[in-house]
């Protein structure tokens, strides 16, 4: 009597969760269908232009083949329709000196961005003002509803919080 309804149990669970499969896997003991392992492996080395979850550190995508020129050059404007694009899509709120101090204020689109486009945009509205080539050697970074200070751009480094 125990054996039989250990058997009925068996077999109840099993044929159970071969109904809760999804369509391509028709049993937990046939394995994973066949179009899982048949994906094109050439796009495995996609890298979009988003922080890699792996290697989070900043200094990890900076080694790219990449120029603030890049996105400069593609505009038929150049530099001041890219800064008048940003103003377009909510990426820049408004530029600014304070206290002697170059800011930019970003508006809320440029939070979309990747943390990796951040600090590329930001590294391209300096390469258009050269902010960090001439004294202060600096440029402020704040947000453009609370005003505070969101990060920070020198000579060779971006930081942001």
């Amino acid at each position: 009597m125990r054996l039989s309804f250990l058997s009925f149990v068996a077999v109840a669970s099993l044929s159970i969760s071969s109904m809760a499969q999804a369509d391509p896997k028709w049993s937990s003991w046939g394995g994973w269908d066949t179009g899982f392992g048949a994906m094109n492996r050439a796009n495995y080395d996609f890298s979009p232009y988003l922080d890699d979850p792996q290697f989070s550190h900043p200094s990890y995508n900076e080694n790219r083949d990449w120029q603030p020129a890049h996105w400069v050059d593609q505009f038929d404007g150049g530099a001041e329709e890219f800064i008048r694009r940003g103003y377009h899509a909510e990426i820049i709120h408004d530029q600014k000196m304070k206290d002697g101090v170059p800011v930019l204020v970003v508006g809320p689109k440029f939070y979309s961005l990747s943390a990796y486009d951040q600090r590329r945009y930001v590294r391209t509205v300096d390469y258009i003002y050269g902010t960090s080539a001439h004294a202060p050697f600096v440029m402020v970074v704040r947000d453009w509803k609370s005003g505070h200070v969101v990060g920070a751009l020198d000579k060779d480094h971006i930081t942001f919080q």
